[in-house]
């Protein structure tokens, strides 16, 4: 139970997903390892977006629709972490898992 609420919390926020690392490096798992990468893909790809939405208005209804997927990613990784499967985000988790490092 401890381990799916450690990596549900990688999910919630930037502050979240730190505590949720430092859990993982007291005592490691390959589950919360699973989800940290996930959850750091999405949280950077937010970064990103809100950077983007700042200087590119012409990208408005682009990144409006991206962000919309991203909250639907969000919503799938933290159901997924809570019911304690390691299941890939759809189209983009195997992705993540094979580019990201291990933690």
């Amino acid at each position: 139970m401890a381990d799916r609420l450690s990596a549900a919390l990688a999910y919630l926020t930037v502050i979240g997903w730190v505590i949720s690392l430092l859990i993982h490096k007291s005592r490691p798992k390959y589950f919360i390892n699973f989800h940290l990468k996930n959850a750091l893909f999405l949280h950077g790809t937010a970064f990103a977006m809100s950077f983007l939405m700042r200087f590119a208005n012409s990208l408005g209804i682009l990144l409006s629709l991206i962000g919309l997927a991203m909250m639907v990613y969000y919503v799938i990784g933290l159901i997924n972490a809570l019911m304690g499967s390691e299941q890939p985000l759809p189209f983009i988790g195997n992705w993540i898992q094979e580019k990201l490092p291990n933690f």
